[in-house]
């Protein structure tokens, strides 16, 4: 399904070097190399810090870093065990960069919580305007499935996340294009509602990218909603009551239990 194809295939192969080439491998080690020079060998001297973060259903999770070691491209790092924890349940972390001049993603390659350590591989550089989508969004508690109206005819797809403004939306075959406007309907299922919650909304294309993870015919597609589209306060109470279900997610996460 696409719901397994998105959310499941990086936890089954979270590691594929053959998503990597040559190039993209070579640029990781060098950044690497450059946190590398961040690690004290004074024990008396204070470990340098770095801002970090990462997200859990949408939510973003931000902590402190140390970098303790540099071995084989991969970047071991210390975190507080509720951070190391949450991170755990990600496949990626954002850090700052050695330089402090921009921010780097990597992979997490382990995670050891009692020894408060987390080891990263395969960085790269982003730009601050890598992700436009600035305000909360949520993941869904289960697959949602949209039906998206368009001039090429008629897709379907899976919601990544979403929040009142606009949704990301993983489909295959896309057959849609940047600014193309779009009608979608989906159901919402809100816990605290006796019945779920039929969105129709219109909406225009902002971004469309392949996946790298996964199958090559498929793209992930954010679509901002319509301003006079009427959904605004249905889907941002959807988004809050979602934030509250996923912030007690993390707070048992954190805790050691779950």
């Amino acid at each position: 399904t696409l719901y397994h194809t998105y959310f499941l295939i990086s936890r089954e192969q979270p590691h594929d070097n053959s998503k990597w080439p040559p190039e993209r491998l070579s640029a990781s080690a060098m950044l690497a190399s450059e946190y590398k020079q961040l690690v004290t060998e004074d024990e008396h001297q204070e470990p340098v810090s770095l801002e970090a973060s990462t997200s859990f259903r949408g939510v973003q999770i931000s902590f402190p870093l140390q970098v303790t070691a540099v071995r084989n491209e991969r970047v071991c790092t210390q975190i507080e065990p509720r951070f190391a924890a949450a991170a755990s349940r990600s496949d990626h972390v954002l850090v700052e960069s050695p330089d402090r001049q921009g921010c780097v993603v990597a992979e997490v390659l382990a995670v050891d919580i009692e020894d408060r350590r987390v080891d990263l591989h395969h960085l790269e550089r982003i730009s601050s305007g890598d992700d436009r989508r600035d305000s909360v969004r949520v993941e869904p508690s289960s697959p949602v499935d949209v039906l998206l109206e368009h001039a090429q005819g008629n897709s379907h797809g899976t919601i990544i996340d979403i929040n009142e403004e606009c949704v990301a939306i993983y489909l295959r075959n896309t057959g849609i294009d940047l600014s193309s406007k779009i009608v979608l309907k989906f159901v919402l299922t809100c816990s605290n509602a006796t019945a779920d919650v039929q969105i129709e909304t219109t909406g225009m294309v902002s971004l469309v990218r392949s996946d790298k993870r996964g199958d090559p015919r498929a793209h992930v597609i954010v679509v901002d909603f319509d301003k006079d589209s009427g959904t605004s306060s249905t889907l941002s109470a959807y988004v809050a009551n979602r934030q509250t279900e996923i912030l007690k997610e993390i707070r048992h996460i954190m805790e050691g239990r779950a």
